[in-house]
């Protein structure tokens, strides 16, 4: 299974140069960071879909389906 593309060993070795550049430390602040944002992307994302629904399902004729 791919990731950006990205296989597995693909991700270790990032991973491993993750830990070595910001140390074990500084780690887990990156990735609560990292995991908040990704969070509100995602609730951002999920709200933009919706309200691209309920425009289509307004737009949508109602006289359309009868034909």
């Amino acid at each position: 299974m791919s990731f950006f593309g990205l296989g597995f060993p693909e991700i270790l070795i990032i991973c491993l140069i993750f830990l070595l550049v910001l140390g074990p430390n500084k780690l887990p602040k990156v990735g609560k960071y990292l995991a908040k944002y990704l969070g509100g992307f995602r609730s951002a994302s999920d709200e933009f879909k919706r309200e691209i629904d309920v425009v289509v399902l307004e737009d949508k004729d109602p006289k359309e389906d009868t034909l």
